[in-house]
């Protein structure tokens, strides 16, 4: 598999780990920990990232000219989660500092949220027109979501370690990426076309039957597959060896995304005593 981590953080409690082949680094917590202040420390390190990376690409896809409130504010929110994510690396995984980082975040996060839906509704109901498919709003929108509700229990000493929930969440996930990206390629890639609808037919089938084959779980190659393929696209982008209106940062945001998938999936797994290994 693809995606090597380094060593990040320790403490008794736990590891985070790092990966930094991309333009922007993953975190994730070592397959051995637990504690929920370090998970939560990951992943506010990830998803302040992340939210920083919704706010830019809705940035542009919002023409300032027609929509110069919306264009404005996501501005904002993007100046807003850099901030935050700064401050996420200055933070080291000990109760209290992630505590205090977590009461920062949720309520910018709550505010994010709110501001796609009210994107997704209006641009529903024909009330505004932006360079988004509803589709793509709707997405950003369950990840931020799925984050707050992460963080939450994170701060309360639990979070949900669920291989149903993982897998339901996050196969639609990179089924849609995989749409998306399809959209976004020029019409004359017609093979990478073909092969990123195929991903997203496959992480489709995934979110309906994912069963566990013995000593193997066929989603984990399923995602190492598709971490390759994220992979080679960021360096084929990044070097104009196809052609599309993908932005490499957004090229990197899928790959980073799919890396996290492939470790909370790594991380049940785990939990179960049996290690598991790709189909």
């Amino acid at each position: 598999m693809r995606a090597k981590m380094k060593p990040y953080k320790k403490t008794d409690a736990g590891e985070i780990l790092v990966n930094d082949e991309g333009i922007e680094k993953v975190w994730v917590p070592s397959q051995e920990t637990q504690d929920t202040t370090v998970i939560g420390l990951a992943e506010l390190l990830n998803e302040t990232q992340m939210m920083a990376d919704h706010a830019a690409i809705m940035t542009m896809l919002l023409p300032p000219e027609q929509l110069g409130e919306q264009h404005n504010q996501a501005k904002k929110f993007r100046e807003t989660f850099v901030k935050l994510h700064q401050r996420a690396l200055q933070t080291e995984p000990q109760p209290e500092p992630v505590r205090r980082l977590s009461d920062e975040v949720l309520p910018q996060a709550e505010a994010i949220h709110a501001f796609k839906e009210r994107l997704l509704q209006d641009q529903e109901n024909g009330r505004i027109h932006t360079l988004m498919w509803p589709s793509l709003l709707d997405h950003l929108a369950r990840e931020t979501e799925r984050f707050m509700d992460r963080q939450e229990q994170a701060m309360a000493g639990r979070i949900q370690q669920d291989r149903e929930e993982i897998i339901d969440f996050w196969a639609d996930i990179m089924s849609e990426h995989s749409d998306f990206i399809a959209h976004l390629l020029d019409p004359a890639e017609i093979e990478s076309i073909a092969q990123s609808s195929d991903f997203a037919d496959e992480f489709a089938a995934v979110s309906e039957e994912h069963e566990l084959q013995g000593k193997t779980d066929p989603v984990l190659g399923a995602i190492a597959d598709l971490i390759d393929f994220k992979e080679t696209a960021l360096t084929a982008v990044q070097e104009a060896e196809i052609q599309s209106m993908i932005p490499p940062e957004l090229a990197d945001h899928v790959r980073r995304e799919a890396i996290l998938f492939l470790h909370e999936l790594m991380r049940v797994d785990a939990m179960t005593g049996i290690q598991m290994e790709a189909a």
